[in-house]
């Protein structure tokens, strides 16, 4: 009995890699800003630099244009698959994606926030 293999399949295998491939991005994400911004010797003015960093980063014309592009793409696929006849079942399938550009998009003002830096 201890030496049974478990089977998976093959859903359950792509959400478990998909889970780890998250986990290691997520992971990424954070030591990569945690080494940018955590400093043993800075001072106040130099953070200051780098959320002005952040919020060039989130509110320039280029990350605005990619983010008008995504969008209107999930859109046409929405579009495209309503008229193959699997509306609602499409729009379950995209809208986590319009959700996270809508989110990418308005990050400028949201940074801006927290931060308590006007964008440029």
């Amino acid at each position: 009995m201890a030496n049974e293999k478990v089977v998976l399949t093959e859903k359950e295998k792509r959400r478990g890699f998909l889970k780890k491939f998250l986990f290691c991005l997520i992971s990424l994400l954070v030591l990569s800003t945690m080494a940018a911004i955590a400093q043993s010797s800075g001072t106040i003015s130099e953070l200051e630099d780098k959320a002005g960093l952040v919020m060039d980063l989130f509110s320039g014309k280029t990350v605005a244009v990619i983010m008008c592009i995504a969008l209107m793409i999930c859109f046409a696929v929405i579009a495209w698959a309503n008229a193959q006849g699997e509306g609602a079942s499409a729009i379950k399938k995209v809208m986590p994606w319009v959700i996270a550009v809508i989110g990418i998009g308005s990050a400028a003002g949201i940074t801006s926030y927290f931060l308590g830096v006007s964008p440029n």
